[in-house]
């Protein structure tokens, strides 16, 4: 998105441990023109043996 000239929000790039995730979720929604989620099962990133 961003080579498309989109700026974006990632949660473990941008949201700082320590801080309050509902504050700055709520800053991002507020700010942004457009939204776009994902939602992933951690299981579904992991690789897994054959």
């Amino acid at each position: 998105m961003e080579d498309a000239g989109y700026s974006v929000i990632i949660e473990a790039w941008d949201f700082n441990a320590g801080k309050n995730f509902i504050t700055m979720m709520d800053e991002a929604l507020k700010t942004s023109r457009h939204h776009c989620g994902s939602i992933t099962r951690f299981s579904d990133l992991t690789l897994h043996e054959s």
